[in-house]
């Protein structure tokens, strides 16, 4: 981790995998995993126990401060689709959608638009989908 390179904080090797597997490369995780853990960590070399240790409040926090804001962007119909898709993730079939959430399927098309304009998902091809966040839906499964 360059930025630490000038302080007198390290990352074990061990904690620095977990961290890039764990936020799936995701820039802005990538700062804040780091971010929460020298805020909340008081050890000059921080590793895996540490993380795991803290991952429940690091979690608790990233849904509070990142994952409800979008989330709450979305209606309440959007928000129980939003729910359903996130059982089905990583690709949600339209198909599949359709049958486990009961609904129309002209209605199911304009929710769907409805979140890719939000950015909450995006089409990967003919009827299929998946969420534009990585972990969003651990967020939803956790939430719901």
């Amino acid at each position: 981790m360059l930025p630490l390179k000038n302080s007198d904080i390290n990352f074990t090797n061990e904690l620095i995998d977990a961290l890039i597997e764990e936020t799936l490369g995701y820039p802005y995780f990538l700062q804040f995993y780091p971010y929460y853990l020298i805020q909340n960590v008081p050890k000059k070399k921080i590793g895996v126990k540490e993380f795991k240790e803290m991952y429940p409040l690091l979690l608790k926090e990233l849904d509070e401060s990142f994952f409800s804001e979008r989330f709450n962007k979305a209606s309440d119909s959007e928000q129980r689709l939003l729910f359903e898709m996130a059982r089905l993730a990583p690709e949600i079939k339209f198909s599949e959608l359709r049958e486990k959430a009961k609904i129309d399927k002209n209605y199911l098309n304009q929710i769907l638009i409805s979140l890719v304009e939000k950015g909450l998902i995006f089409r990967v091809g003919r009827g299929k989908y998946r969420f534009t966040l990585p972990l969003l839906e651990k967020f939803l499964l956790r939430k719901g």
